[in-house]
């Protein structure tokens, strides 16, 4: 009981000292999203300012607060899980899929229900409504993409590369593991944005008359093009969940 504690306490840890700058990022993309001026480095600039002045009041925050639960859940999983298997002595292989299955679950939910969080509180909608279902499936999307490039895709794609160029798997694996996850998010950040559009710009409601044409909101409901623009003004990484970092 003493060491689960003590694995948990470090986990919760952890998770709090690197809320505070993660918030300020989650909090940038989102408001960058719905429409402030400047794109997420001048409100990412703007935020930190605003902490710098007042850092008791940004600490006692929501939102320091819902990023240092998505980290601190998910590394309390993982130490927990890892703890789990080293007690009941399970197969190295066996230990390793629980604690990637119940770390990534944590992580996951726990993202998805911050990230909604976040898009109603800082968000455009004026109405502050309930964030729709379409958003809350794409941003478990989003995190199911983020863990298939850091777990599922590099020892596919290493294998393929090993049998096209002949060199060793293993090398192959490796250069996939760095290059997988940041290739991926030219998808997941369009994703991400895409939940996001979904709650700064709702759907009018049946019998508004609005029904059976396209509304200017919903019409603004497609992907960013593929050019440099709309990628590099909106951070990919405050989509990224925590999990491949939770050791799992």
């Amino acid at each position: 009981l003493a060491e689960a504690a003590a694995v948990a306490g470090a986990g919760c840890a952890a998770g709090c000292a690197v809320a505070p700058a993660l918030s300020l990022v989650d909090r940038a993309v989102v408001e960058a999203a719905a429409g402030a001026p400047g794109g997420v480095l001048v409100n990412l600039r703007r935020l930190g300012l605003e902490f710098l002045r007042r850092p008791g009041q940004a600490l006692r925050g929501p939102a320091v607060w819902m990023v240092a639960g998505v980290y601190s859940a998910t590394y309390v999983a993982a130490n927990l899980l890892e703890l789990r298997g080293r007690r009941l002595r399970m197969h190295p292989s066996e230990a390793k899929a629980q604690k990637f299955v119940g770390t990534t679950a944590t992580n996951m939910a726990a993202s998805v229900l911050k990230d909604a969080a976040f898009a109603q509180m800082f968000g455009a909608s004026p109405t502050k409504a309930a964030v729709p279902a379409v958003s809350y499936a794409l941003f478990a999307l989003r995190d199911g993409l983020t863990v298939a490039s850091g777990f599922l895709l590099p020892g596919a794609l290493g294998s393929a590369a090993a049998s096209l160029t002949g060199r060793e798997e293993a090398q192959c694996t490796q250069a996939a593991q760095l290059v997988t996850p940041s290739l991926l998010q030219l998808v997941c950040t369009p994703v991400h944005l895409l939940a996001l559009d979904f709650v700064n710009h709702p759907a009018p409601p049946r019998g508004s008359g609005l029904r059976g044409s396209r509304s200017p909101p919903a019409s603004r409901r497609t992907l960013p093009p593929p050019s440099p623009g709309p990628l590099s003004s909106l951070a990919p990484c405050a989509c990224c969940p925590p999990t491949a970092s939770a050791g799992c």
